[in-house]
């Protein structure tokens, strides 16, 4: 059984959304940066020297090494962040309109609740409940999975 996320574990994801998909974005532009850099820069012909049957490598073959363990770490990187992005919006999946569009102003534009009241026209213990409530909820759904 994994430890229970938090209220304020919640609240976290909710605030970092968008930062994760900007680092996923930014991750694939790193990948392709490494993809299209073979770190061969400057090398003459004299010291480029194919593999040797005794299975030497020359600094070509580790640089091609190293450009692949550099892509896949990346890759794996931006997979772990897009599952984590894609665990957020999974839980958003269980609000109703409402609730959305409470958590979009606060965490995703992050407006005050004082703020957000006066655009619901709704009171200011009303915005925070909801949120309390709202926030809650994610956590419980979020425990509840991690617990089958």
């Amino acid at each position: 059984m994994k430890r229970e996320v938090s209220y304020k574990e919640v609240e976290s994801m909710l605030y970092n959304l968008s930062s994760l998909r900007a680092s996923v974005v930014d991750i694939q532009i790193e990948i392709e940066n490494v993809r299209n850099d073979y770190g061969l820069s400057g090398a003459s012909d004299n010291d480029i020297k194919p593999t040797t049957p005794t299975n030497h490598t020359t600094s070509v073959d580790d640089a091609l090494i190293k450009k692949d363990n550099s892509i896949e770490q990346l890759a794996r990187l931006k997979r772990n962040k897009k599952l984590q992005v894609e665990r957020i919006e999974n839980m958003l999946t269980i609000l109703r309109e409402d609730e959305i569009q409470l958590v979009e102003f606060r965490y995703f534009k992050k407006y005050s609740l004082y703020r957000i009241a006066g655009l619901l026209d709704l009171s200011y213990e009303t915005v925070k409940g909801n949120r309390r409530l709202i926030i809650s909820s994610l956590a419980t759904f979020l425990n509840s999975k991690q617990n089958q």
